[in-house]
């Protein structure tokens, strides 16, 4: 894992979409999951 792309994916999260920005982040810490995010906005 590198530190450089860890950090700007963290500053990448503070732009954009937040829940695609949130998934990126914890792909590249290396999370793995079956169940799906499902966010509805409220």
């Amino acid at each position: 894992m590198h530190k450089e792309t860890i950090q700007s994916v963290l500053a990448a999260v503070a732009t954009g979409n937040f829940l695609e920005k949130s998934k990126a982040l914890l792909a590249i810490l290396g999370y793995r999951s079956e169940r799906p995010l499902n966010f509805q906005n409220r």
